[in-house]
C-alpha cells in the first residue's frame, strides 16, 4: 500500500529572515527525505488542478545509492479501476507522471470528479 504524498515527513515554517531558526532547522534536515518530498509532489504538480482532496492519489519516492525510484498509484474515485507507475532515474517523476496518463489517469481523474 502506497502513502499519499508526503505523509510521514515534518515540515518546519519560519521567518526567512529568521537566521537562528534557519540554521537549527537546517542542522535537522534530511537531505534524503526532503528529496524524496520534492519528488512524490513534483509527480502531483504534473496533473495541476485535476487533483483535489477527493483525488484517489498515492505516491512514495525512495533513494537508494543516490538513484531515486517512485511508485504511484492512481484510481477512480469509486475505487473500480486503478492505474500503477514505478520509474527510477534522474526523470522518474515526468516518467512516472507519463506513464499514469499514458494508462488514462486524466479519463479516471475526470470519473471521479
Amino acid at each position: 500500500m502506497l502513502p499519499a504524498a508526503g505523509q510521514g515527513i515534518v515540515g518546519i515554517q519560519m521567518l526567512a529572515s529568521n537566521g537562528r531558526a534557519r540554521e537549527a532547522a537546517r542542522s535537522v534536515n534530511h537531505a534524503p527525505s526532503e528529496r524524496a518530498a520534492l519528488c512524490e509532489r513534483g509527480v502531483l504538480q504534473k496533473f495541476g488542478e485535476r487533483l483535489d482532496c477527493y483525488s484517489s492519489v498515492a505516491v512514495h519516492a525512495t533513494e537508494e545509492n543516490g538513484i531515486v525510484t517512485i511508485r504511484a498509484f492512481l484510481s477512480d474515485y469509486e475505487g473500480t479501476r486503478s492505474i500503477r507507475a514505478t520509474h527510477s532515474g534522474s526523470d522518474a517523476v515526468a516518467a512516472v507522471a507519463e506513464d499514469l496518463m499514458a494508462q488514462g489517469a486524466l479519463e479516471l481523474l475526470k470519473v471521479s470528479a
